[in-house]
């Protein structure tokens, strides 16, 4: 069944726009939501998302990390905004910035992980 569903999914016009709702999605797997079992189903479909391109492996993973990271930091900005009463003109920025550094640690894994030869078990 998932053979059939796989060219689909390897095309770019559903690949990339699948890859940034599986992240937009990861919030749900923590407070306030408790769907904490999205969590690994998420991460496998992102894997097999990655398996289908492997040629955009780095690219994709630092995509679905920068769009997981912004989507689970929204409470940044209030913390530098509201709380330290830092201006917009830096607290917009800064809360993007840190989503964005974030987000090489899955795309390094992941390239690592395709370009370093290791033998699957």
């Amino acid at each position: 069944m998932f053979s059939k569903l796989d060219k689909y999914w390897q095309h770019p016009a559903l690949y990339w726009p699948l890859l940034i709702l599986f992240a937009a999605a990861t919030p749900f797997a923590f407070a306030r939501y408790y769907h904490f079992w999205l969590m690994p189903l998420i991460f496998g479909a992102f894997v097999r998302l990655i398996e289908l391109r492997p040629r955009f492996a780095a690219s994709s993973a630092y995509l679905f990390g920068l769009t997981a990271y912004t989507a689970q930091f929204y409470w940044i900005h209030t913390a530098l905004h509201d709380v330290s009463g830092l201006p917009d003109l830096y607290a917009v920025p800064l809360t993007f910035l840190l989503p964005a550094y974030l987000a090489l640690y899955p795309a390094l894994c992941f390239w690592l992980w395709k370009n370093l030869p290791c033998p699957r078990a």
